[in-house]
C-alpha cells in the first residue's frame, strides 16, 4: 500500500486543491481583463482613425472641386486683404454647396454626416517663400484654399488641408 500511494500522483489518482483552482482562476481572470481592455483601445483606435479618414477624404475632394472649377477663381475678385469664406455647418443635409463665380454654377460636395467644414480661398503671398521678382509673374493668378474639417459633436479640429491653386 505504501508503493501505491508513493506514486499516485503518476498515474493521475491526486487531484487539485481548492486553493489551486482558485489561484489559477484569479490569475485567468487578470489575464483575461488586461486582453479585453486592449480589445476596446483597439476600438476606440480604430474608430478614430475612420472619422479622420473621413475628414481627410471630404477635404480633399473640396479641395479637388475647387480644383475643377479653377477657371472660375478669378470671378471672386479678390484683393490681396480680402478672403472667400464659406462654412458648411449643416450636417444634416449630407451636401456642402458653395458658389465660387456666377450664382447659378452652384459646386456640390458630398458631406459625410458629423461633420463640419469650413473653406477659406484668398490670393496666395509667394512673397515669404521667393524673391518679389520671381512671384511677380505668377502672384496675381494662385490662390490659398484652406479647409478644415471640425467634428460637429465636440467642434474639434479633425483635418486641415492647405494648397495653392492657380486659376486657369
Amino acid at each position: 500500500m505504501d508503493l501505491i500511494q508513493k506514486y499516485r500522483w503518476m498515474i493521475g489518482l491526486e487531484g487539485f486543491t481548492l486553493i489551486e483552482v482558485l489561484a489559477s482562476l484569479v490569475l485567468l481572470s487578470l489575464l483575461s481583463v488586461v486582453l479585453l481592455g486592449n480589445f476596446t483601445a483597439s476600438g476606440i483606435w480604430i474608430a478614430d482613425a475612420g472619422k479622420k479618414t473621413s475628414a481627410r477624404d471630404y477635404a480633399s475632394s473640396i479641395i479637388e472641386m475647387i480644383r475643377m472649377h479653377s477657371s472660375e477663381l478669378s470671378l471672386l475678385q479678390l484683393t490681396d486683404e480680402s478672403a472667400y469664406e464659406v462654412i458648411d455647418d449643416d450636417t444634416e443635409d449630407e451636401m456642402f454647396a458653395f458658389v465660387l463665380g456666377s450664382e447659378e454654377d452652384e459646386i456640390n460636395v458630398s458631406a459625410p454626416e458629423h461633420l463640419e467644414a469650413t473653406l477659406l480661398i484668398k490670393r496666395y503671398d509667394g512673397s515669404s517663400y521667393y524673391d518679389q521678382e520671381i512671384t511677380a509673374a505668377f502672384d496675381h493668378n494662385l490662390y490659398e484654399v484652406d479647409v478644415k474639417v471640425r467634428g460637429s459633436d465636440e467642434g474639434e479640429l479633425i483635418t486641415e488641408m492647405v494648397t495653392v491653386v492657380a486659376a486657369r
